[in-house]
């Protein structure tokens, strides 16, 4: 039992100073989630031995005498009449009163023919007398030297309970008196009221009774509480918000999250956090919550809202191109996704954002043929843009700059579709030939022949292609002799092209 009772005091004695220098603390991430837990000490009779005794001589002053007796630090205290074992010399008889906690019994003793009674449960008692000359008044002595008074009592103990040893008696503790056992923590109001579990139901309320130091001494009856240890609750994490602080305490299931308001005390030893009540319900509390949500794991717990998002965070823009996050650019609006740095989210440097832009262009395809897109000047051409040729007209699309022919002239091409001649009229100069008496042949340029005859006073006109078979095919007149005569001289006419 005294190895058991060194045990207590060392634990009570490294606690107590440990937490003798308790404040609030400032935020920290290696907080453990606890719930405190305490011990009792209550002061009780100790039965388990025959009850003790205290003797006493008469303390005299003069004739005078007294026997005083204090049950403080005892119990039961008693005095049985036969306990009182007074004697005077001889022709002398006995005088005494008896005053029990501060009231006279009565006067006792031979003079009076008087027996005592028992003096019992008293907190003091007092037997006062003298001896008294029989027959003669005025003379006196004190009680003779052998006189005696015997009180009897049980000793009382603190008995000690708490989460690791049963109930027990701490013997050192004789009277009540802690000698130590416990020193002043400065706990009491550090503590909160009551505390919860995971699932926001109570696990525990701090005693009514709970003192920072014990008595010096203590009564029988007397119960104080004292604070034990901390045990770590389970179910209980903090939350790191943006900043890379903690901003909550979360429990609850999966699905059913719940964020807990909570009391921080730090000590020697570490910081602590006592979960005090429920506060709100929340998505979630890890980004492993948000998984009953999206199973593929595209969604983060958002430690501000407490919410599942689709987020991201970042330390460059690089990062923000994910994959089922879209980006591009539709109808001359580009969307990008940029990693914001003012929007801190711990451990990374910022978050993920969507902006969006008016663009003059998106892509090439919103351009002419010999032009591409760039979103920040417009369509730009493909190439190296320099003058016109000199005497030459150039139209724009090309690596010329746009020259326009002089007033009353047109640009006429002939293979290249950029660079031109300035003339008058772009059809090609018209050629004839006469082949035959009243026979006729202009080229018209367009690769096919005008024929003009006057047969027996009778204009007549018609066009033919340079394949003589398409005249045979094609002609509108059916004149043999001039359809003839045209294909007889058909190469000389296909020698003119």
């Amino acid at each position: 039992m005294s190895r058991m009772l060194i045990k207590v005091s060392l634990c009570l004695i490294f606690v107590s100073l440990t937490l003798a220098s308790i404040v609030l603390a400032q935020t920290q991430t290696n907080c453990k989630t606890v719930w405190p837990q305490f011990g009792v000490v209550d002061c009780e009779v100790f039965y388990g031995s025959t009850p003790q005794s205290e003797q006493k001589t008469p303390t005299c002053s003069g004739n005078d005498c007294s026997f005083s007796f204090s049950c403080a630090g005892r119990a039961n205290c008693e005095i049985p009449s036969t306990n009182i074992q007074l004697s005077c010399g001889t022709g002398y008889c006995l005088s005494y009163t008896i005053t029990k906690d501060g009231s006279q019994l009565g006067s006792y003793g031979s003079c009076f023919s008087n027996n005592p009674p028992a003096i019992s449960q008293f907190s003091t008692a007092t037997i006062s007398g003298t001896c008294k000359l029989l027959g003669l008044g005025g003379l006196y002595q004190p009680f003779s030297s052998g006189s005696k008074v015997i009180m009897n009592y049980q000793n009382i103990y603190l008995y000690d309970t708490n989460p690791d040893y049963p109930k027990h008696k701490v013997d050192a503790s004789v009277g009540c008196v802690p000698n130590g056992i416990m020193y002043k923590s400065g706990y009491t109001s550090q503590l909160p009221s009551s505390w919860i579990d995971s699932n926001g139901n109570t696990g525990g309320s701090k005693p009514s009774n709970l003192v920072d130091t014990l008595p010096t001494n203590m009564a029988v009856g007397d119960t104080y509480s004292y604070f034990y240890k901390y045990i770590e609750v389970s179910g209980i994490n903090v939350v790191i918000g943006k900043d890379g602080n903690p901003v909550g305490y979360c429990g609850g299931s999966l699905g059913n999250r719940q964020l807990l308001s909570y009391s921080q005390i730090t000590s020697s030893e570490g910081c602590y956090i006592i979960p005090t009540s429920f506060q709100k319900k929340v998505d979630c509390c890890a980004n492993e919550d948000c998984k009953w949500k999206d199973p593929s794991g595209k969604l983060l717990c958002d430690p501000t809202t407490f919410t599942c998002t689709d987020k991201v965070p970042c330390n460059s823009d690089i990062e923000c191109q994910v994959p089922w996050q879209s980006a591009g650019c539709t109808n001359k609006v580009e969307t990008s996704w940029k990693c914001d740095l003012n929007q801190k989210w711990y451990p990374k440097q910022g978050t993920c954002v969507m902006t969006t832009k008016n663009v003059p262009c998106c892509t090439d395809s919103d351009c002419s043929s010999n032009q591409f897109c760039d979103k920040e000047t417009g369509c730009q051409s493909k190439y190296v843009v320099v003058d016109c040729p000199s005497g030459k007209c150039c139209e724009s699309g090309g690596n010329y700059k746009s020259q326009a022919c002089s007033s009353g002239q047109l640009c006429c091409h002939s293979g290249d579709t950029i660079v031109g001649e300035c003339k008058q009229s772009c059809e090609p100069p018209k050629t004839s030939q006469s082949i035959s008496k009243g026979i006729n042949i202009t080229m018209n340029g367009m690769g096919n022949f005008d024929i003009a005859a006057d047969i027996f006073g009778i204009p007549l006109k018609f066009t033919v292609g340079k394949d003589y078979k398409s005249v045979q095919e094609s002609s509108p007149i059916a004149l043999g002799p001039i359809i003839g005569l045209a294909i007889k001289y058909l190469p000389t006419i296909i020698s003119l092209l």
